[in-house]
Parts: C-alpha cells; sequence; structure tokens
C-alpha cells in the first residue's frame, strides 16, 4: 500500500494530464484526499522535501497547500488537529528560510500570511 505522500504524488501527476476525464478523477481524488486525517501533513512533507522531489511536483504540492489552508485553519472543511497545525505551520517556516526555488519560497509566503496568528 502507498504512503500518503506517494498517493499524493500520484494525484498531483494526473492533475496536469492532458485528458480531460483523467484531470478531473485526479481532482475529484484529491478533493477525498485532502478530507482524510494527515493529509495536511502529506502536503507539507511533499513540499519539503526539496533534495527528492521534482520541481513541478513541489511546486503543485505548495500550490494545493497555499490554496486550501484557509480550508484546514478557518473553515474547518478538512480535518487537522491543533498539533498538525504547528507542525505545519513550522514545517512552513523552515522550509521557506531553507528554499532556494524562488516559485516555491513565493508561494510558501503566500500560505503563511493565512496561518500567522
Amino acid at each position: 500500500m502507498a504512503t500518503p505522500v506517494a498517493h499524493l504524488e500520484n494525484i498531483l501527476q494526473h492533475t496536469w494530464n492532458a485528458d480531460k476525464g483523467i484531470r478531473t478523477q485526479a481532482e475529484a481524488a484529491l478533493t477525498t484526499f485532502m478530507g482524510q486525517a494527515g493529509s495536511l501533513s502529506a502536503i507539507m512533507t511533499l513540499v519539503a522535501d526539496a533534495a527528492g522531489k521534482d520541481r513541478n511536483m513541489r511546486q503543485a504540492a505548495t500550490i494545493v497547500l497555499k490554496n486550501n489552508l484557509r480550508n484546514y485553519w478557518i473553515e474547518k472543511i478538512y480535518v487537522s488537529s491543533d498539533a498538525e497545525q504547528a507542525a505545519v505551520r513550522q514545517g512552513m517556516l523552515d522550509t521557506l528560510i531553507a528554499e532556494t526555488d524562488t516559485s516555491i519560497r513565493s508561494l510558501l509566503s503566500d500560505a503563511l500570511k493565512h496561518v500567522v496568528d
């Protein structure tokens, strides 16, 4: 069985498929994935893995993170514990400090605006 991060990578790869049907299925799978406990941590793990993951994959994960933080933090549409949110917030800061890719840095910077108290 695939890890949550591997499952997320598989979903994200299909979101940019040329076939509209595959993209639509991937987007539905992403929505389902985000509704699962631990999904926020899995997204952050993929974002932070600069050495092991393709830039496009990390950028896609960062966009998903940025676009959905409100659903985790404020609107509580998706499940995330206070501990998971604290870990992700710290992970975002740590990744932002270490990140050399300007696109990912910019996306993370925008995302942090949603979670800073």
